[in-house]
């Protein structure tokens, strides 16, 4: 899209390429990353559900990382400190928390 210019410089925008752009900025503010938006032939809906899943997922890691950190923080407040190897290999998730920050069974 690349608009006209009046006498002063300032962009040109007729209704559609302003439509486009609302679009543009409505699917930046649902977070959908700017390599995704393709307006002139984007569906909404298939963009905002592939948008929500991907939320989703991130939401899911979150929530792991939160109990990783979680069970350094409760290992710290029983205080066991947990090891240094231990902190990253449990925050990093490659540990089954066996690793002398999260006790085992």
């Amino acid at each position: 899209m690349t608009p006209s210019r009046d006498t002063g410089g300032r962009r040109l925008y007729d209704a559609d390429a302003i439509s486009q752009l609302y679009r543009v900025r409505c699917l930046r503010a649902l977070g959908t990353p700017l390599a995704e938006v393709r307006v002139e032939h984007a569906d909404l809906q298939t963009l905002t559900r592939s948008h929500l899943i991907d939320v989703g997922r991130q939401v899911a890691d979150l929530l792991r990382h939160r109990e990783r950190v979680r069970a350094v923080d409760d290992r710290l407040v029983a205080g066991v400190p947990p090891t240094d190897a231990g902190i990253w290999s449990r925050l990093s998730g490659s540990s089954s928390g066996r690793s002398g920050c999260v006790p085992g069974p």
